[in-house]
């Protein structure tokens, strides 16, 4: 049996709907797959169902942003319940993560004279596209030319999750098992590159 544990949809940075996902995975011959948006729990409902009704097994699980020794870590959690810590746990980090931009658009537009915090609060976009609401903005107002050229503005005005509070992968952790899940790093050569940095 096949199987895919690290799906995104457009409640995150995909470009998928739940249903979508579903009917791929089956085009694909999945038997078991979850979906892990990031800091968000919204497509749960609708995935499940679709899934049920496809003859898939859906697992539940979220992708959570955490801090390792001052750097961002991707930690994939699974089959929790609805524990009220692990609920807040995640939405604060998905506040958090909201709030990365929110402090990005403030900080541009001191030198950039056609966006403003007030245009960026209204600004909607196609989740459809993918990636996330900064960096659509900034290609739609032309401070970029390319959507994921304006990543490289979250370090250059020290708007990277470092710099917010973000869950530890410690707490992370803890409260995970405590909702009775299970936590798995989404990106093992992260903490790689960071022990090799730390060492040379």
């Amino acid at each position: 049996m096949l199987v895919d544990l690290h799906i995104h949809t457009y409640y995150s940075d995909g470009t998928m709907s739940p249903q979508e996902v579903v009917e791929d995975a089956k085009s694909k011959g999945l038997g078991i797959i979850a979906i892990t948006d990031h800091d968000v729990l919204d497509s749960y409902n609708e995935f499940k169902a679709e899934a049920e009704k496809n003859g898939i097994i859906a697992i539940r699980g979220v992708e959570i942003d955490s801090i390792f020794e001052g750097h961002l870590v991707h930690l994939l959690a699974y089959k929790f319940n609805d524990n009220e810590r692990f609920i807040n746990l995640v939405n604060e980090a998905k506040r958090t993560l909201l709030k990365t931009s929110e402090e990005l658009i403030k900080k541009m537009a001191n030198d950039y004279e056609n966006i403003s915090i007030e245009d960026y609060d209204s600004y909607e976009y196609d989740r459809r596209k993918g990636g996330w609401k900064g960096i659509h903005y900034l290609l739609e107002r032309n401070i970029t030319e390319g959507l994921f050229d304006g990543m490289k503005f979250y370090g250059q005005y020290e708007c990277g999750h470092e710099k917010f509070d973000f869950p530890s992968v410690k707490e992370v952790c803890e409260v995970t098992h405590e909702a009775g899940g299970y936590v798995v790093l989404a990106h093992p050569s992260t903490i790689i590159k960071i022990k090799l940095r730390k060492k040379f």
